[in-house]
């Protein structure tokens, strides 16, 4: 069993395949903690794995207000 690095749910079997292509380390994050970070690295996966709860849309400064 393996947790998500940054908030500690437990991940599932794709989620534990995601790895940098680069350093070949695996990331540890969940799909949603994932979705912060997925334009800025480059990773591997196995698709096969993959379950539609994967599909996480990309949170955009969810839950900030712009204080004036």
């Amino acid at each position: 069993m393996s947790r998500c690095r940054a908030c500690d749910v437990i991940l599932n079997d794709y989620e534990m395949t995601r790895k940098s292509s680069v350093t070949g380390e695996y990331y540890d994050l969940c799909s949603h903690c994932f979705s912060y970070i997925r334009h800025d690295v480059h990773s591997k996966e196995r698709i096969d794995l993959k379950d539609i709860s994967d599909d996480v849309e990309e949170s955009d400064d969810e839950g900030l207000t712009d204080w004036k």
